[in-house]
Formats: structure tokens, sequence, C-alpha cells
């Protein structure tokens, strides 16, 4: 690309291929080059000045005139295809910009010493740093002097352990009943210091161990323990524990009172029969049927809560152990409102043969639920109970399963001629396997003859492979 200016024909042609300004002695002299179309013009105006006709400007392409459009489509070109680079500002010198720096002397920001805080993001969030530094650095401390309390508890917890397990042996291995119950104060201070019974650690410690023992030792043993805990106040202690309103603390006293038969305490404990808590509630109950004369479960029929069926199966323990010594009184338990404690009732019946309150069951099975009835059966097909026929048949064929599946059951052993068509129409249906080997059961418990021809009529693979099943001594029970 090159430039050139035309001046009339009596001046001389203008053409440089260099890249210099030049002064010649007829005035200023181009080449093929100028930073800007702005110099362009104003070397035209200085040839202009310099003579009497006005001089034109052109571009050249190889040689060849070009107007402006085309010689910058061929700049453009270039520069697309990396032949011509654009000029760069040099970088400034770091020693001019430290003299700069000198002519701007530096200003702070802010005057006041807490104008920092003066924008409300900042101020924000360097107040949730500072929290968040607090509350770690508060968790961490806490931390460390909970751990310093906890190891200096339990050194504290294994020396007052060892300072009574010798007491506790020599009174245990060398005094009488009587004795124990006779101590004074003076011979309890040689054992148990006055001081350290003061503290309430040690007395933690000291019903740990006194129960621990009372649940090994036996006979004569567990007397001298209970009246040693007596002797040295720590019933008080219990019965303290259940009058808190923290539950934790009442169950705790609920099971040294349990554990240590303090039978004086039984009005304390039947104010938590129907409390709210499960926990408390379980203990109560458990505590109550434990040390009664009587096991009174009539309070049962008004309970608002549920008895889940750990709680059935615990107190069902308990009854099991105390019913030959005790009078069992249980009547209300079958019309309470509540279906856990109705359900409970049934299966207490079953425990303990109570054929008296078997005659209530067929009135209650016209309106009880499937659950119910399911029970109901279990209790009637346990204990033996004929004339409840109806309640069997219907329940065989009911659409729910565990119902049917049990009243099949009981038919086995309680079902007559009715109960044995009711069968053989339910196997013509089609069961399932699980329905009909209890189908196929039943009817042999009822009249094996009438299952023996059944099953050599039937071109059913699965009813011969039942057949065996049952017939078999070593699986007829699996």
């Amino acid at each position: 690309l090159k430039f050139r200016f035309t001046l009339p024909t009596d001046f001389k042609f203008l053409e440089e291929d260099t890249l210099l300004w030049k002064k010649g002695e007829i005035g200023v002299w181009i080449g093929n080059s100028l930073d800007s179309v702005a110099q362009i013009n104003r070397f035209q105006t200085m040839l202009d000045s310099t003579s009497a006709a006005r001089a034109s400007f052109e571009y050249l392409i190889y040689d060849e005139p070009a107007d402006f459009e085309a010689a910058s489509d061929f700049v453009s070109a270039l520069l697309r295809s990396n032949d011509i680079f654009p000029l760069e500002k040099k970088s400034s010198n770091s020693q001019e910009l430290v003299l700069l720096a000198q002519d701007s002397p530096f200003e702070p920001g802010f005057d006041a010493g807490f104008g920092y805080f003066s924008d409300f993001k900042i101020f924000m969030i360097t107040t949730i740093i500072l929290i968040f530094i607090l509350t770690a650095g508060g968790l961490i401390f806490s931390m460390i002097i909970f751990k310093s309390k906890r190891n200096k508890r339990e050194l504290l917890r294994k020396e007052f352990a060892k300072s009574i397990t010798a007491p506790l042996a020599q009174i245990l291995f060398e005094k009488t009943l009587d004795e124990v119950k006779s101590m004074s104060d003076i011979e309890l201070e040689g054992y148990f210091s006055s001081q350290l019974r003061g503290k309430e650690l040690y007395n933690e410690v000291l019903i740990e161990n006194i129960i621990s023992l009372n649940k090994k030792m036996k006979g004569e043993f567990k007397d001298k323990l209970k009246a040693l805990y007596r002797r040295l106040g720590l019933d008080k202690i219990s019965e303290s524990k259940v009058k808190r309103k923290k539950w934790d603390f009442i169950v705790s006293g609920l099971v040294q009172i349990n554990e240590m038969d303090l039978e004086e305490y039984l009005p304390l404990v039947r104010k938590q029969l129907y409390s709210p808590n499960f926990h408390v509630r379980s203990n109560a109950t458990a505590t109550f049927l434990n040390l009664s004369r009587e096991v009174d479960l009539t309070f049962l029929k008004n309970l608002r809560y549920p008895l889940s069926n750990w709680q059935q199966m615990n107190y069902l323990r308990i009854i099991k152990y105390l019913y030959p010594t005790r009078n069992l009184l249980m009547a209300g338990l079958l019309d309470s409102k509540n279906l856990t404690v109705r359900l409970f009732g049934y299966k207490l019946v079953r425990m303990v043969g109570r054929v008296d309150l078997v005659e209530n069951l067929g009135t209650v099975a016209d309106q009880a639920s499937e659950d119910e009835k399911i029970e109901i059966l279990k209790t009637i097909g346990a204990i033996g109970v004929m004339g409840y026929t109806g309640l069997i048949n219907s329940s065989m064929k009911s659409s729910y399963s565990k119902l049917a599946i049990q009243a099949i059951k009981v038919a086995g052993s309680l079902g007559d001629k009715s109960s044995e068509v009711i069968i053989l129409g339910l196997l013509d249906a089609g069961p399932d396997f699980k329905m009909k080997m209890a189908l196929l059961e039943g009817l042999k418990n009822i009249d094996n003859k009438s299952f023996e021809a059944l099953v050599a009529t039937s071109q059913d693979p699965e009813t011969k492979e039942i057949y065996n099943h049952l017939s078999d001594p070593l699986l007829r029970h699996v």
C-alpha cells in the first residue's frame, strides 16, 4: 500500500517508498505510510499552502490507484491474516508513575476511626464474622469445661465405688438382719462417712451398688440390703426423685422403689400411672404391679394412651410371675374403650386361663374389629371353649386373610360338620398356597377321612405336596 499526491503538470510527480516525513527545497514530502487520515489531511493542507494549484491525494495498491474503501478492505485483510499488527501503546515508565504520584498526595477515604463501618454491607459481614468467632470460641470453651468436669466426675465415681465395696461386704457377711435393722448412727458412721453421705454423687454410687447386689443376691442377703437401704435414708432420695418434674429423675426413682420393694411409696407410684410420658407410665405400671398385694389391673380400663407391644409383653411377664400367689383383678379390661387395652385383656385371659371371662367374649365379638376377633379366636382355641361355631364359621369367610387363617386353625379343634362344609367350599374357590395349606390342615384336624378322600380324588399337584408335608411327622408342625 502506497500513497501519493498529484500536483499540476508544472510540478514534479511525488512518489516515495519510505515511511518518513521529509522536507525538501520546495516544501514537505511524504512517503507510503502515515499514522492517520488526519495527518494526510494536514499534509495536503501544507502542500496546498506551498503551491498555487490544489494537490489531490490517492491510494496505490500494487501501484494501482484505489479509493478509500478499497484501501480499507486491503488493510483489514492484512490484519485478519496477521500480516500486519496494530500499534500498541507503550507501557509507561514506573519512574514516571512515581513522579505523577508525588503530584497527587494520599488522602484517606474516611476521616473518623469508625468510618470503615459506615458501609452497611461491610458492617454486617464484619458482625457475622465476629458472631461466628465468638460462638465457636464459646462452644470450644464449654466443651473443654464439660469434658473436664465429666472426667473429674468419673474419677470420683471410681473412688467412691472402691470405698463402698468393702463396707457393704462386711455388713452382708458379718451382721445378721436384725443387727442391720438396729444399727446406730455411730455404727453407720464407721462404715459410711456422714460427710460423704451428704454428697449427691456418693449417694448415687451407693444406691447403684446396693441395687446391683440386690439383683445378684438371694434370701437373707436381699433382706439385709433392703434394710440397709432404708437405714441409710436412701429411700428418701428415691422418693424425692419421683416428686421431681423431669421424667428421667422420675423413672430413676420408680426403678429404685421397684428394685428395693419400697411398698410404702405405692400411693406416690399410683399418681404416675396416667403420666403422658411413655417411660414414666411404663415404669410406674410395672412398679405398681410388682409391689401391690393384689394384681389390680382395673386402672388400665380408663387409660387414654395405647399400650405398646413392649408394654404388653412386660406386663404379661410380671403377671405370669406373680399370678399364682396374688389375686388378679382384670374384669374391667374387656370393657375398656381403649382397643389396645382390650387386646391386652384377651391375651391375659388366654395366658391365665380364666374360663369365667370367656363367656363375655361372644357378645364382644359381634361388634369387635378384625384384630380383636383374631385375639378372641386365639383365646377360645387356647382354652378350648365350645359353643363359638358361629363366630368361627363367619370368620373363616372373612376377606382379611389373617382373620380367616386364625379361624381355620381354631376350626380344626373346635369346628363341627358345618365348618367342614365351609372349608371344602373355600378349597373349591382356588385359594393361594398359604390359605390352601391352612384349609387342608384344618380339614385334617376336623375329619381325617374327609381329608384323605379329598386328596385321593384331587388332581392338583400342590394339594399332593401339602398332603405329604402334613403327613410327615417331622414336618407337620413346620
